[in-house]
């Protein structure tokens, strides 16, 4: 991370901009956190995950960056001070970005909007992924995203509560923004889990929803018997992994 170790030359602090899971999930001790956007890219759910929200044999989709002209992309920067939490957050972010999601790392400039049509730049580090990592599934069709989105699942949860909590932080803190590939796949994604194309419940109070909460264990029991080539064995890991699951929405719905 000879960049990472460049940036530090310069600033007692690291400084990390998170516009997918990071927005809401950055499992990390931080010291202030901003809302702010890049320059020059779009997100997309062109990264496919193996791990955090799919499997090898149904992988998930994560969202990654792609250059283009006059776009931005908001999200937040953490910033983070302290030689003991910076070894942490870069210890943890290396683990989770780059050797589990096959992301690579970049540093941009992020620019917070403030008062009076006045910013500031906030120099930060970026995880993103290029079609050079094996896990890149790149574009198709948004139906197709979508129902790898509404179907897949991995050991930190169901792939479609990755884009619903960013959309929920989406139409939270920047109302105004409008991301037609974000938010479609947010409208084909709850028609698939029988919630309806314009249905913006966020993702807390859907987990509380009895109908909402056997669609997705129904999606899960489904997962399993596609995937087990042993009836006996399925049957058992499917309750299991259904028992797991009850746990993991019921911790949610308590939050």
């Amino acid at each position: 991370m000879a960049c990472v170790e460049d940036l530090l030359k310069v600033q007692q602090c690291i400084r990390v901009f998170g516009y997918g899971s990071l927005v809401w999930k950055p499992d990390f001790e931080y010291d202030s956190v901003h809302v702010g956007y890049i320059e020059g890219y779009e997100r997309r759910f062109w990264q496919g995950n193996s791990h955090h929200r799919g499997t090898v044999e149904k992988p998930g989709r994560v969202l990654t960056l792609t250059k283009t002209e006059n776009a931005c992309c908001y999200g937040v920067v953490y910033e983070v001070t302290g030689t003991e939490k910076i070894k942490a957050a870069l210890d943890y972010l290396e683990e989770r970005e780059r050797t589990i999601g096959g992301y690579d790392i970049a540093i941009v400039p992020v620019i917070i909007p403030g008062a009076n049509n006045s910013s500031q730049t906030l120099v930060s580090i970026l995880y993103y992924a290029t079609p050079e990592n094996d896990q890149f599934l790149g574009d198709c069709c948004l139906n197709d995203i979508a129902d790898d989105i509404a179907t897949a699942q991995g050991v930190c949860g169901y792939n479609c509560e990755y884009l619903l909590r960013c959309t929920d932080f989406l139409r939270a803190e920047l109302p105004h923004i409008e991301e037609y590939h974000i938010y479609e796949l947010d409208r084909l994604v709850r028609s698939k889990l029988g919630l309806g194309y314009n249905n913006v419940l966020p993702w807390k109070t859907l987990v509380t929803m009895e109908m909402f909460h056997k669609n997705l264990l129904r999606i899960e029991y489904e997962n399993d018997r596609e995937h087990s080539t042993d009836k006996i064995s399925s049957s058992q890991h499917s309750t299991d992994r259904i028992s797991s699951s009850r746990r993991r929405l019921e911790v949610i719905r308590a939050a």
